[in-house]
């Protein structure tokens, strides 16, 4: 056999390789170092893969006939083209016809192994790759004592024709010292210039000689063509159980890690919300125990593509527009739009390093605003076992791949969080990992049903035979989907049986149960690491799931059962600056919603605020529960169908003004509708004033689709006219009323009506330019209601004797008027009973009533002397009205001069 010949230099794995033996499946893995990490680069027309230290051996008609032939140098059998996309070197399966027939075999990429000596030292090895072609495979080679090897377990791209645009698979090989021959095969006919295939041949026997070479053999494809089948390599990382910290790491103390775990469809379901006495989720729980746990958390929208596009955006539903899954690059560019960030990019700016695996975002994680992607966001093939209606992969069992948790998709998104724990950073990581299940179809390997053998005893979900009877007919036409099971009859099939209803509930604790695996693996991986005493952690779902309330099983409503969701934070802070341990507590009396996660590890990390979310921290709700916290959540359905929670009630407003009120203390199931007792009138529109259709800031649109008739124009002035839209909660009935100096701008496409704020006095450009975004929402503290809110303190400071003084530093190091240090304002506006125009000489007599200073006209500015101080300017606007100043009263704004 001929000696395989060194490949070009390239830098050397530090430490020996393994005693060959390697396993896909691991309860628990060392701390790790990086020890070698090829990224093959991509759109280069004339590289090679010589040229990072490769060699590629295929199949190739050299001289009349098909031989494996050294392909290194060269970059027409492998190597990038610029047609082809990013993440360069393909599989050299591109070969001349030769007979009529087209060469389809597989091909040897590999480095040299140098200074290797047993494998056992190595951890893992990962690659990132994508198949073009539809069975494209890999599979770990080594040279052992002359002899290749190739590991029994391959990975498939089953993706038909991905192309260069899409996310590359992220597959590893977790390798441990217990692991024996029988994980690996023989690789026959690994010489050059023989014309026989490689091939896998039996079993070995032998595996703890000197690694030499180590790399993939590959197979882009089942479909053999002329222009040759391929693959894309992006990355070959290969990793030691070596402690990191015995290498001499130390990681950075200038911010904390972040790491964000989602579980997709997962409503209130764990062990620790108490809501479900069969479930077995003790790795969620453990991390519950060690934080702080929110018992009142919601969605903004109960279905993945829109709720993921709002959390990540920190804007809401309503104002980002989308009503329905969108692609990842349309929730960048319509944050962008609106003058914000999507959360990745703002953490990377800030110098995050970010990685994202699994499901983050709908369609997975932008690979063009992360550091790293990787995981699969794939459900699993839907083999309708159980349940076959369109529209819909509900089904459960075990499916025909369920003979390992490595062929699930979580496991994989598993082992990316994984492997990224075990590397070595030199930044502060945002670490973003989306588990799919339970996300339908409820497949499981049997171990995991197997943990709930008592079927029969499981507890089902409550459920009312006449609870749709108060439900407004509309709720029922948008919130209901006859593809799913129900309890009730739909369009003429009939309710699942309580045997069904078993079945499933055992399925999704399965489900559920199989994720905190993985989440637990995750976990184990940080408490092992480096990192474990400076990251924050937070696991939560993207909405909740019926599982039998209200009869559905189904996500996709605006009821409790679909928005409500697990929510924790916990782990620690140990930074230069600071050490903080998040408290472990469970508040049960505060609602959030996932608008606050982004501006919550955004406070964690200390980084610069990205000033367009709508969103509020709850950091100071943990440091302090007791904090004042009224702030409900919203959540948004189909275009302007909103609910309204608060800790009291629940408030329904559907498109057509149908309404729904529920008493969240008496009546938590929802069985009741309020909405049509004439005494609750008050606290709905108390509550309705928390809608979207109440504009409160104009850097914040409300834009929705129609859900009924033709033109929006003629719903919205429907609208109006039943005094549905509000400005500053103020009901306006036409688009030329003037609230806070701000009036309505539209903007409708027939379907899609968007709805923004704009300045309609000089009154209420002012407050555009000296107020930021959050003051602007809150004219308690920018407009006239802090006006009268600054008069009764004037009066009560004219009483004590007190001075109005200016404090030299306010928000963004703007001064701020203080009075008695009883409240903050940028302005004070006063109303005076005038029927003249203001003259200097009232000015004077103003000032004087206010605080028995002096008050003097100079080129149009004036100087407050208090005594002993030295002056301070201010200039005047005068005789500026809003409309609802009752006549013969005139406001002065006394606005400091900055």
């Amino acid at each position: 056999m001929q000696s395989i010949p060194k490949a070009a230099p390239l830098t050397r794995l530090l430490i020996p390789l393994l005693s060959l033996g390697a396993v896909i499946i691991s309860s628990s893995v060392a701390k790790s170092a990086t020890l070698y990490e090829t990224t093959f680069p991509a759109n280069n027309t004339n590289a090679s893969i010589a040229s990072v230290g490769w060699s590629a051996w295929a199949q190739h008609n050299a001289t009349g006939q098909s031989q494996l032939t050294d392909l290194s140098a060269s970059n027409a059998g492998v190597g990038a083209t610029t047609s082809n996309g990013a993440y360069a070197y393909f599989a050299p399966q591109k070969a001349p016809s030769i007979g009529g027939d087209t060469i389809n075999s597989p091909a040897l990429l590999f480095t040299e192994a140098n200074n290797f000596s047993q494998l056992e030292e190595i951890e893992s090895i990962t690659i990132e790759w994508i198949g073009d072609n539809t069975n494209a495979k890999i599979q770990l080679a080594a040279e052992i004592d002359g002899q290749w090897h190739v590991h029994q377990t391959s990975f498939t791209d089953s993706r038909n024709n991905p192309g260069s645009g899409a996310t590359p698979r992220s597959d590893s090989y977790l390798i441990n010292s217990s692991a024996t021959a029988n994980d690996w095969k023989l690789l026959n006919n690994v010489q050059l210039g023989t014309s026989s295939q490689l091939a896998v041949g039996s079993a070995a026997t032998d595996v703890s000689g000197t690694i030499t070479n180590i790399g993939l053999l590959i197979d882009a494809g089942s479909t053999a063509t002329s222009a040759g089948d391929h693959l894309r390599i992006k990355q070959f990382t290969v990793s030691s159980d070596t402690p990191a910290n015995d290498t001499g790491f130390t990681p950075q103390r200038e911010r904390p890690n972040i790491l964000i775990i989602m579980v997709d469809d997962l409503k209130d379901v764990p062990a620790f919300t108490d809501q479900n006495p069969d479930a077995l989720t003790p790795n969620m729980d453990k991390l519950a125990a060690q934080g702080t746990v929110f018992k009142d958390a919601h969605c903004n929208y109960a279905l993945c593509g829109p709720s993921r596009a709002s959390l990540m955006s920190g804007l809401s539903p309503a104002t980002m527009g989308f009503d329905g899954h969108m692609s990842n690059s349309a929730v960048k560019n319509r944050a962008l739009e609106l003058g914000g960030l999507v959360m990745e990019t703002h953490f990377r700016n800030q110098g995050y390093k970010v990685f994202a695996g699994g499901k983050i975002y709908h369609l997975g994680s932008n690979a063009d605003t992360v550091d790293q992607s990787g995981g699969t966001r794939a459900f699993g093939s839907h083999e309708g076992m159980e349940w076959d209606q369109n529209k819909t992969s509900t089904d459960w069992g075990v499916p025909s791949y369920g003979d390992s948790d490595a062929n699930f998709s979580d496991y994989k998104n598993g082992n990316f969080a994984v492997a990224r724990l075990e590397e070595e950073h030199d930044k502060p990581f945002l670490l973003m990992v989306g588990f799919v299940q339970p996300h339908v179809p409820w497949y499981t390997p049997q171990a995991y049903f197997d943990r709930f053998p008592n079927m029969d005893a499981l507890q089902l979900s409550r459920y009312e035979a006449d609870d749709m009877d108060d439900v407004p007919a509309e709720a029922k036409r948008l919130s209901i989907g006859s593809q799913y099971p129900n309890l009730a009859e739909v369009n003429g099939r009939e309710p699942i049986t309580t045997q069904q209803r078993r079945e499933i509930m055992q399925a999704y604790l399965a489900c559920t149960a199989f994720t905190d695996d993985q989440v637990g693996r995750v976990l184990d991986t940080l408490a092992d690491s480096p990192y474990a005493d400076n990251t924050i952690i937070i696991l939560m779902s993207d909405h909740g799931y019926h599982l039998g309330e209200k009869g559905l099983y189904q996500k996709h409503s605006l009821w409790d059962c679909s928005t409500r969701i697990p929510f924790v934070v916990a782990g620690q802070i140990n930074t230069v600056d600071t050490s903080y341990t998040v408290p472990s507590q469970v508040i049960d009396d505060k609602l959030i919603s996932l608008l606050d996660l982004y501006p919550t590890v955004q406070d964690f990390a200390g980084i610069d605020k990205n000033p367009m979310l709508e969103g509020r921290s709850i950091k100071p709700l943990i440091d302090n529960p007791q904090i004042r916290w009224d702030y409900p959540a919203v959540t948004t359905l189909l275009g302007n169908n909103h609910a309204v929670k608060t800790n009291d009630y629940c408030y329904i407003l559907w498109n057509n003004g149908e309404e729904e009120l529920y008493d969240r203390i008496k009546d938590p199931d929802e069985i009741t509708n309020l909405a049509g007792d004439s005494s609750y009138d008050e606290i709905k529109s108390q509550l309705a004033l928390h809608l979207p259709t109440n504009l409160r800031s104009p850097d914040f649109v409300s834009r929705f689709v129609i859900n009924s008739g033709s033109d929006a124009s003629v719903y919205f002035n429907a609208l109006l006219a039943a005094g549905k839209v509000r400005i500053y909660d103020e009901a306006i009935y036409d688009s030329n009323t003037i609230v806070e100096g701000m009036r309505l701008n539209t903007v409708t496409d027939g379907k899609t009506y968007t709805m923004s704020l704009e300045p309609a006095t000089s009154f209420g450009q002012w407050r555009i330019d000296n107020f930021s975004i959050d003051e602007l929402r809150d004219p308690a503290t920018s407009g006239t209601q802090s006006d009268k809110t600054m008069l009764s303190y004037a009066l009560e400071a004219q009483s004590a004797g007190s001075w109005i003084t200016l404090t030299p530093a306010g928000p963004n190091n703007r001064p701020q008027l203080e009075l008695s240090q009883i409240a903050n304002r940028d302005d004070i506006n006063l109303y005076l009973q005038q029927s003249t125009s203001l003259a200097e000489g009232d000015w004077t007599t103003i000032a004087q009533s206010l605080a028995g200073g002096t008050l003097t006209a100079t080129n149009g500015a004036t100087i407050y002397q208090q005594s002993g101080s030295n002056p301070v300017q201010f200039k005047i606007l005068s005789d500026q009205k809003s409309n609802d100043e009752p006549a013969g009263f005139y406001r002065i704004l006394i606005v400091p001069n900055f």
